[in-house]
């Protein structure tokens, strides 16, 4: 009895998460009309790199660039890659942004950066944060090599076992919660068969700390650089709680991601040495 009542409650809760799912996505067609991503084909059979910014790509760049496939196939960057000289020879074919304090008054410089230093053909990827944002994007972008694409922000919420048809149909995404999430999300919904994943450690815990000020702090290392930073979320310092349970989240659209690929057929690869992340095979695994 008490497993039937259970079951009846999580079916309830389900259902009204999923009636509230289609007013937000309504809401969002009103506002804004289609930014929807859906599922496409016509990368089938095509691998691509997707390179985050993780200390470990500094050692494995220098090998990759001298591999002719690797600088021939697609190739995907992120968030402050292009601080690096590196991404001229790279030339990848995407760029992911999806940071919102990026489009703050404050950072909005980035997408000038960007503009100047463009001068191949590249799709730049940006979740959907408000319409006045995207025009000021537009607005800045008179680069004629870069095409501006927009992808909603809006999360699933309902049955799970209707999770990847959404997003399939694009009519939501994963969360947007790390960008190496996004950017797998763009790969598999432009059809790509093969996602490589460079530059993901999420050895998180390895540099955070508490200060005598109960400031929580991050060494935060990239192959660029590191620095050391307070964890704010809207100008205020994060509890420590609050942080782990944005890992958990992490970690969690991970395991979805390669439930997702697998829906699809497409093969996530993590070749990321070190990596925290569990959920998808190791390039070792692939060679054996």
């Amino acid at each position: 009895m008490k497993r039937m009542i259970k079951a009846v409650v999580n079916d309830s809760k389900d259902l009204f998460e999923s009636l509230l799912f289609c007013y937000f996505r309504l809401r969002e067609k009103s506002l804004y009309g289609h930014y929807e991503f859906p599922y496409s084909t016509q990368n089938k059979g095509k691998r691509i790199h997707i390179l985050c910014t993780g200390p470990s790509l500094k050692q494995d760049l220098p090998e990759l660039i001298n591999y002719k496939l690797f600088m021939e196939e697609d190739k995907i960057c992120v968030n402050y890659f292009f601080h690096d000289e590196i991404i001229r020879e790279l030339e990848p074919t995407i760029y992911c942004l999806a940071d919102p304090c990026l489009f703050e008054a404050a950072h909005i410089g980035i997408f000038n950066e960007i503009n100047e230093l463009v001068d191949w053909d590249m799709k730049l990827v940006i979740p959907l944060y408000g319409i006045d944002k995207i025009e000021t994007v537009k607005s800045m972008l008179t680069n004629k090599h870069i095409t501006l694409l927009t992808v909603s922000a809006l999360l699933y919420r309902g049955f799970d076992k209707y999770r990847y048809k959404s997003w399939e149909r694009g009519h939501s995404v994963p969360s947007f919660v790390n960008i190496s999430i996004m950017a797998s999300f763009l790969a598999l919904n432009m059809g790509y068969s093969e996602v490589y994943l460079y530059g993901v450690e999420h050895t998180f815990f390895d540099n955070m700390g508490v200060d005598d000020e109960n400031r929580l702090y991050l060494t935060d290392n990239h192959f660029y650089g590191s620095e050391k930073c307070f964890i704010l979320r809207d100008g205020q310092h994060w509890h420590i709680k609050d942080w782990l349970y944005d890992k958990y989240l992490t970690f969690l659209e991970h395991e979805r991601m390669r439930g997702y690929a697998d829906y699809l057929g497409a093969t996530i690869v993590n070749c990321t040495k070190n990596s925290l992340i569990d959920a998808y095979d190791r390039l070792s695994q692939k060679n054996r």
